[in-house]
């Protein structure tokens, strides 16, 4: 932690100390220091980086205030189109708090942005191919790092069905801080690869299957 705050005083770049800022804000909350916790978290969200507005998030998700963390929420939802997340929360937030509100933002996002709603995929039927998903049409070293190669169909992450590009990047971004499993259709079966960070891309954009 040292070091990292040896970092932090020397860097000039705002927006790169917010997007790093997490590990610290964590660590002053732990270590029983709010105040300097909130300070760096007000710094990291004034650069309004995604990284600092999900950092001060959490640091108020965690302190039980909801409603800062919805409006910070809804600034990354408006500002780098990050829906996944906010959805994320409220569910969070709702069965913390039981808030009707939260469930009903909840429901129309899901109702907006998913319309075939938040579907489990079920693995105990017997293996049929897929006639929708997401298609790995081209590969690169995060591609392949992933675990996935060209031709492979994504029909699942976090448990849920996915049927197109965008479903697919909605259920990646639920949970910023747990890490995502794919479940893939190659060679006539389903498989599950490696868990991902949420953070992780694949340096392109996957396309829908089949193609509309």
């Amino acid at each position: 932690a040292e070091s990292y705050m040896q970092w932090m005083a020397e860097e000039v770049n705002d927006v790169l100390i917010a997007n790093h800022s997490d590990f610290l804000i964590r660590y002053f909350e732990k270590l029983g220091q709010p105040e300097d916790a909130m300070a760096l978290a007000n710094r990291a969200a004034e650069t309004y980086a995604q990284g600092g507005l999900l950092a001060k998030a959490r640091l108020l998700e965690g302190r039980r205030n909801f409603e800062g963390a919805l409006d910070l929420h809804r600034k990354i939802q408006e500002r780098y189109g990050d829906v996944g997340g906010l959805i994320g929360f409220l569910g969070r937030a709702q069965k913390a708090q039981a808030n009707p509100r939260f469930a009903t933002l909840r429901e129309t996002l899901l109702r907006e942005n998913l319309p075939s709603g938040l579907l489990p995929l079920d693995r105990t039927a017997t293996p049929v191919a897929p006639t929708r998903g997401v298609l790995v049409h081209s590969e690169n070293r995060l591609i392949r790092e992933a675990g996935l190669k060209e031709g492979d169909i994504v029909v699942g992450s976090r448990g849920y069905r996915v049927e197109n590009w965008q479903a697919f990047k909605l259920i990646r971004s639920l949970e910023s801080e747990a890490p995502f499993v794919m479940t893939i259709w190659r060679g006539g079966a389903y498989l599950d690869l490696k868990a991902l960070p949420s953070s992780y891309r694949f340096g392109i954009d996957l396309i829908d299957y089949p193609a509309r």
